[in-house]
C-alpha cells in the first residue's frame, strides 16, 4: 500500500503466543518471492526487545545489565561526588532505564526478575546515601529521596496514560476498552459518575498482566478527587503524593 519493498536480507519473522501454542507451531515459516524469511524468538522494536511469549524477560535482562554497568561506573567515581550529585546522576543516567516502556514489559516479569530490579534500585539508594552494602533500605529512604518504588513508578506511568485517555490526550487506539460506567447506562449509580469509574468488564482472554487489565483496576482504586483533576501536571503531582502517603 505504501509502495515499499522488503529487503529480505534484513527481514525477520516472529510468531507471538503462549508457550503451549508456540510449541504446537514448530513448522511456522514465512516465504517471500520463494525465499524463506528467517524466524526468530525475539525482535527489537523501538528500542524494546520483544520475545515470542511477550513476557518482557529478554528486555528486562538487557536493562538489568545496563543498570549494573552504569551503577558500577558511578561507584568508581563516588569519592568525587557528594550525595546531591549522586542523586542527580542516578536520576539522569539510571532511572530512565527502569522507566522506558515499563508499563509494557514489567508486569509480565517473574517474581524473581522483579526482585532483581528492586535490588538494583535499593543499591542506588545505598550509593546515594553512602550506606553499607548490607544496610537495610526502607520506604522512608525512598521518601527522603522523593522516589517511588519500581512497582509504584510503573503504576504511576500507567495511570498517567489512563488520565490522558480519559481526557482525549492520547492516541485513539489506546482508548479501546476504556469506557466510563456512566456511559454504559443512563441511570446514576454510586461511584459511577462522581468517581469517574471505568468499566472493568474485559475480554475473558485478556491477561492479568496486561496494561488494560491493570490500568482499569488501578484507576478505579484512586480517590475520587484525584480522578477529577483537570490538568495533567496537577494529576501527576497528586498521584505521586498519593503513593508517597503510603511511605
Amino acid at each position: 500500500d505504501n509502495k515499499h519493498s522488503l529487503h529480505l536480507g534484513k527481514t525477520e519473522s516472529i510468531l507471538f503466543g503462549t508457550a503451549r501454542k508456540l510449541k504446537g507451531n514448530d513448522g511456522f515459516s514465512v516465504k517471500c518471492r520463494g525465499e524463506t524469511v528467517s524466524c526468530v524468538d525475539s525482535v527489537k522494536y523501538l528500542g524494546v526487545t520483544l520475545d515470542s511469549k511477550l513476557s518482557g524477560e529478554a528486555y528486562a535482562q538487557k536493562v538489568l545489565g545496563n543498570i549494573s554497568s552504569r551503577l558500577s561506573y558511578l561507584y568508581r567515581q563516588s569519592s568525587f561526588l557528594d550525595s546531591d550529585a549522586r542523586r542527580t546522576l542516578c536520576t539522569a543516567l539510571i532511572q530512565p532505564l527502569f522507566d522506558y516502556c515499563s508499563t509494557a514489559w514489567h508486569e509480565g516479569l517473574s517474581s524473581k526478575m522483579k526482585g532483581r530490579f528492586d535490588a538494583q534500585q535499593r543499591k542506588m539508594v545505598r550509593y546515594i546515601f553512602s550506606l553499607d552494602p548490607r544496610c537495610h533500605v526502607g520506604l522512608q529512604d525512598f521518601k527522603q529521596l522523593g522516589w517511588l518504588t519500581i512497582r509504584h513508578r510503573v503504576s504511576f506511568f500507567r495511570l498517567v496514560h489512563v488520565f490522558k485517555i480519559t481526557k482525549g490526550m492520547a492516541p485513539g487506539y489506546l482508548s479501546n476498552g476504556f469506557t466510563f460506567v456512566r456511559d454504559i447506562h443512563g441511570y446514576n449509580t454510586r461511584g459511577s459518575v462522581s468517581d469517574n469509574h471505568i468499566s472493568e468488564k474485559v475480554n475473558s482472554s485478556l491477561k492479568r498482566d496486561s496494561f488494560v487489565f491493570n490500568a482499569k483496576k488501578e484507576w478505579n482504586s484512586l480517590p475520587s478527587d484525584l480522578k477529577q483533576v483537570g490538568s495533567l501536571l496537577a494529576f501527576k503531582t497528586g498521584l505521586k503524593a498519593h503513593f508517597m502517603e503510603r511511605y
